[in-house]
């Protein structure tokens, strides 16, 4: 790990899956770049005071992606450090360009067995929630759901392939490649 590590120069947003370790890579990076972590779903709660999965059972999934979508055009104007999206927060072209244009974007990449294993049995994830007790269902909403975002979240500026390796270890290759990138492309 590179322990020279220089100031990144813009917010950093993580994509990917739900359950791909954007939150804990995140807080992770954040330490390294000694920036402050935000994450998009705690930032949604704050907002409305209520959970999110109580927003899509009360309000819907269009409503909860409107107040996704507000949010995440107020936290590129307001926000700076590392923030984790939610799995289904590039929902437009629009929205992916405006993220690119106020931050660098680095996709988490996770095998879609990691993330099925992950979330298989867990509560509070309103995507999979009718999914989540068979690992085969799951599987296949997860590979569903992939499917439909991969236009997005291949446009990141980065593309991290978490494999076998470790949330500390996610975040210090993401320093390193970003510090490169910030060099080579933003001088």
């Amino acid at each position: 790990m590179n322990v020279n590590i220089k100031p990144i120069k813009q917010a950093v947003f993580l994509c990917g899956m739900m359950g791909s370790g954007k939150t804990t890579v995140g807080k992770e990076l954040a330490k390294l770049l000694n920036v402050s972590f935000h994450d998009l779903d705690r930032l949604i709660e704050q907002r409305t005071g209520n959970s999110i999965p109580e927003i899509f059972k009360t309000e819907g999934e269009e409503a909860f992606r409107k107040i996704e979508r507000e949010t995440i055009l107020d936290v590129t104007a307001s926000l700076s450090g590392v923030i984790a999206l939610g799995g289904g927060s590039l929902q437009n072209q629009h929205l992916t360009d405006h993220i690119k244009l106020n931050g660098w974007l680095v996709f988490i990449q996770t095998p879609i067995d990691d993330i099925a294993e992950r979330l298989h049995r867990k509560d509070g994830r309103p995507m999979i929630a009718e999914n989540s007790a068979e690992k085969s269902d799951l599987f296949d909403k997860i590979s569903s759901l992939m499917e439909q975002r991969i236009p997005y979240y291949s446009q990141a500026h980065l593309t991290i392939k978490t494999g076998d390796l470790t949330p500390p270890k996610i975040a210090a290759v993401i320093v390193d490649k970003l510090a490169f990138y910030e060099q080579r492309h933003r001088s």
